[in-house]
């Protein structure tokens, strides 16, 4: 028999003093909508990302750009979530379709673990404060920023 908070078809797990990084495959990356899996190449292009350096990727249209983009990304929320700070990304693309693909496409991605808008100049005005706090990743166009 079952009260109104309890489903028979659910069990309320507690996981006590367990750190929230160390649930993180359970929590994250166990539900995402789709696998961030990068080839060994694509592993190259991040690793000095990962470890804090700036960089800058230049491959081909199909190379995997964006998912070593989204890949970075989520590492970087992971790190600061686990250090208890508060992360803000801001991607910047150079046009609205790009705006418009980028953000399906971290969405996609890492819509499971942030929340992620698109902006671009055409957009409605908006008060940039406010939409940076109420976001974790922004995919703008450099117009939003001017």
């Amino acid at each position: 028999m079952t009260n109104g908070n309890e489903s028979k078809h659910a069990y309320n797990l507690f996981f006590g003093n367990i750190s929230p990084y160390h649930l993180r495959p359970l929590l994250y990356e166990n539900t995402a909508d789709a696998p961030l899996n990068l080839h060994e190449y694509q592993y190259e292009l991040v690793e000095k990302a990962l470890q804090g350096e700036n960089i800058l990727i230049c491959a081909p249209t199909g190379s995997g750009k964006t998912i070593a983009a989204a890949y970075i990304t989520r590492e970087h929320i992971f790190e600061l979530r686990k250090n208890q700070k508060i992360a803000k990304i801001v991607f910047v693309v150079p046009s609205v379709p790009l705006v418009e693909q980028q953000t399906n496409q971290f969405k996609r991605f890492l819509g499971h673990c942030a929340k992620i808008i698109g902006r671009h100049g055409g957009s409605e005005e908006l008060d940039f404060n406010s939409l940076i706090s109420s976001v974790d990743i922004i995919v703008l166009t450099p117009q939003v920023l001017v």
